[in-house]
């Protein structure tokens, strides 16, 4: 099983309103993450994509998943996926469903539950999330790996 933890592009003005769509760079960064997914010797295989309700991750997840070709049924909106949710609840999901898996969700969450995986303590962060980043972790029976962490900004275009 590997799991596939992005987080949202990169936002517009905060003062446009509370639930911020992207910004054209944001959009523009998600777009390249898709194309070097889609096209990446690591042979990226989705079965399930789930976002947040929020709008800059529901833009994000839409822009991969027409990209890398995830049928609209395997892509699922998680009440869980909010920035501050416990990553608990989530983290047993993951691990029950044994399926390729991409989460586009913000921050701290997606520290938190990377940090679950990695030293069993959501208090940890470990690694940094930018917009548009995407962290790459594989499950070996009971243990967690981080396999690779690609940004925006390595892609060149």
């Amino acid at each position: 099983m590997k799991l596939y933890l992005v987080r949202h592009g990169e936002v517009s003005n905060r003062e446009v309103f509370s639930n911020r769509p992207l910004s054209q760079k944001g959009k523009a960064d998600v777009f390249k993450i898709g194309k070097f997914l889609k096209g990446a010797d690591v042979k990226v295989k989705i079965d399930v994509l789930w976002h947040s309700r929020k709008v800059r991750a529901v833009q994000t997840a839409q822009i991969l998943a027409k990209i890398i070709k995830i049928d609209q049924e395997k892509v699922v909106e998680k009440e869980e996926l909010s920035p501050t949710a416990p990553a608990n609840n989530l983290l047993k999901q993951i691990i029950k469903g044994n399926t390729n898996l991409m989460i586009v969700g913000h921050l701290p969450f997606l520290q938190k539950i990377s940090s679950l995986l990695l030293v069993n303590s959501e208090y940890e962060e470990l690694i940094k999330f930018p917009s548009g980043g995407v962290v790459c972790f594989k499950r070996e029976g009971d243990k967690w790996y981080l396999l690779w962490e690609v940004i925006p900004e390595l892609i060149p275009g």
